[in-house]
């Protein structure tokens, strides 16, 4: 029996707003409201009597005297009127968002760009100019954007923080990652150590974030270092057992055995009872090009130096540099001006000298014009070794820029090795022999001398060059079967693939509708594609080869992100941050 002194409640008598009330007492429900089309107050309860009750009070005695098709005529006019309301409020709403929006998208822009938070207000004014010109009706909407310096400090602050929030939920994900590690000082004697992460999870999907970028004020040796990575790895929640690869710069403290960050690595894995065989030390194969070319530092050290003083010279006086200029304005020199060469750039020497022989004769001109000495511009065997040294650097740049770029994997990386080793073998019989067509700069300056010229110096440099690269990419070498496994499964010979391995590669080599799907499919998406259940280790295997990937470059491009928090985020994450946040209008 029910309670006689429990109230009723309105949701349990069912009660709903009648369309009939419309055209009686100029009443309307919108979301749940009922509302009064005259004044725009609400009644509370969807009663007739309620409704009544607030019509005959209010609006009785000025619309009781409508009846019919004028009544109806009067109640569309006023939801027509009511409608418009609505629309003007939803279009102010958009607008606010639309501006909270592109002011994310701007501060992001200036952090990107490593720009002072203040000028958030000069590119607003830029705006403002602008559309004054072009659109003047838009200038009001884009006053509404706040892009003060507090602001754009604020919105920074908020992007920063969703972006980490974001990656750190990826890396619950991950079922294996990579680490990509480099330690630098920035302009006040600060260490920075930059983290790169790049996860993969059960779909294939890469994640490929700067994870962080942590500040050491004391020592930087191998443990500190460690510290640092097992703390950065803690707040992302990212373990142990599932990191597969780490490349680094190939400092003692970083590969170190013993007291350096690997061997600290090592005693951890050992400390969690977990293998570390699988795990992947790698020195950035780029990085270790460009140790490889520094051969020719010693053996034409004299060559390099005499063009630096001289680039330096012209560049460095600024009365030198103007009337160089301008004597190469008066010859009608097709290439514009010497190159400064800058030791941390990896391109740069190859820059430096390819400029400074192509403007060899107006150099040589200039110097005797100036009364400055610069006899080895009239020296044939000092122009020969000038000529091989931008031969081979150019080769060397072309490699190293080769490599570089996003989506390459390490199989990649390493053929370009291969592929130019192979080419220094030729190149070195080639010289052997007399034979400059690939030394295109020698080989005009040979033409030019016209005097007796030996190649053999120059091919015994190139057996220097050879030497050096079969010292290095150990690593790689190692893990080569690795690659030709992962990149050529059909093709691999399964007595050589891991135990875990043959009987799922008999399956996959034995199947004519996968090999026509390797052939037509990229190589991740083909391994994407594979059944699951059938091929679970090849699965498994190729997401850790994907992983192993050189990122050494991208991690010394995410150390401009000290201060700058969005630096090392892609461009594409940051703006589905920017949307996201549009809402949080502060």
């Amino acid at each position: 029996m029910a309670d006689p002194t429990r109230k009723r409640k309105i949701a349990e008598e069912n009660r709903g707003f009648k369309e009939c009330w419309t055209n009686e007492f100029f009443f309307v429900e919108d979301r749940g409201n009922i509302i009064c089309l005259i004044c725009n107050e609400k009644v509370s309860w969807p009663k007739r009597d309620c409704i009544k009750r607030h019509y005959e009070a209010k609006h009785g005695k000025d619309y009781n005297g409508l009846a019919g098709p004028q009544r109806e005529d009067k109640a569309k006019e006023l939801m027509n009127k009511f409608g418009r309301q609505q629309n003007l409020f939803v279009r102010q709403g958009n607008t606010s968002k639309a501006a909270t929006e592109a002011s994310f998208k701007v501060a992001a822009i200036i952090a990107r760009r490593m720009k002072p938070f203040s000028d958030g207000e000069f590119v607003k004014e830029c705006m403002l100019a602008a559309l004054d010109v072009m659109c003047p009706e838009k200038v009001a909407v884009i006053n509404k954007i706040s892009l003060s310096n507090d602001t754009v400090t604020r919105r920074i602050d908020s992007l920063s923080k969703n972006l980490t929030e974001q990656l750190h939920s990826l890396a619950t994900k991950f079922s294996y990652f990579a680490l990509a590690l480099d330690e630098s000082t920035d302009v006040k004697d600060t260490a920075q150590l930059a983290i790169f992460v790049r996860g993969i999870d059960t779909n294939f999907n890469v994640t490929e974030e700067l994870l962080t970028v942590r500040s050491m004020k004391s020592t930087t040796t191998g443990e500190d270092i460690f510290n640092e990575l097992k703390a950065a790895m803690n707040d992302a929640k990212l373990d142990f057992n599932r990191l597969i690869g780490i490349a680094t710069d190939g400092a003692p403290s970083m590969l170190g055995t013993g007291r350096g960050l690997q061997g600290h690595v090592m005693a951890e894995l050992n400390r969690q009872g977990l293998s570390h065989e699988h795990l992947v030390w790698c020195h950035c194969i780029i990085h270790q090009e460009a140790l490889c070319a520094k051969i020719f530092d010693v053996s034409f050290k004299e060559v390099m130096s005499k063009v630096v003083g001289h680039v330096n010279h012209i560049r460095s006086h600024a009365m030198n540099h103007r009337q160089f200029r301008q004597f190469l304005l008066e010859l009608d020199a097709s290439y514009g001006d010497v190159i400064y060469f800058s030791g941390v750039r990896w391109l740069s020497k190859g820059q430096t000298l390819q400029r400074f022989w192509v403007l060899r004769e107006e150099l040589s001109m200039f110097f005797a014009m100036k009364g400055i000495p610069a006899l080895e511009l009239d020296d044939q065997k000092w122009l020969c070794d000038l000529a091989f040294l931008v031969d081979i650097t150019e080769k060397l740049n072309t490699l190293n820029v080769a490599m570089q770029g996003r989506n390459k994997l390490v199989h990649e990386l390493f053929a370009h090795i291969k592929a130019f080793q192979t080419k220094l073998q030729l190149w070195q019989v080639q010289l052997e022999r007399g034979n400059l067509a690939h030394f295109p700069s020698l080989k005009s300056q040979k033409e030019h001398d016209g005097g007796e010229f030996s190649s053999l110096r120059y091919a015994a440099e190139i057996c220097k060059l050879q030497k050096e690269f079969d010292t290095r990419f150990k690593e790689f070498r190692a893990r080569n079967t690795d690659f030709e496994l992962f990149s050529v499964p059909f093709n691999f010979d399964v007595s050589q693939a891991p135990i875990e391995l043959q009987l799922e590669l008999c399956d996959l080599q034995a199947s004519l509708e996968l090999k026509g799907q390797f052939l037509g499919k990229e190589l991740v998406d083909f391994y994407k594609s594979l059944p699951r259940a059938t091929f679970p280790n090849l699965t498994q295997n190729a997401q850790k080869a994907v992983l192993l990937k050189d990122e050494e470059y991208q991690v010394k491009q995410a150390h401009c992100s000290h201060g700058r928090p969005l630096a090392g985020f892609s461009q594409d994450r940051v703006d589905a941050s920017a949307a996201e946040l549009q809402g949080h209008h502060e």
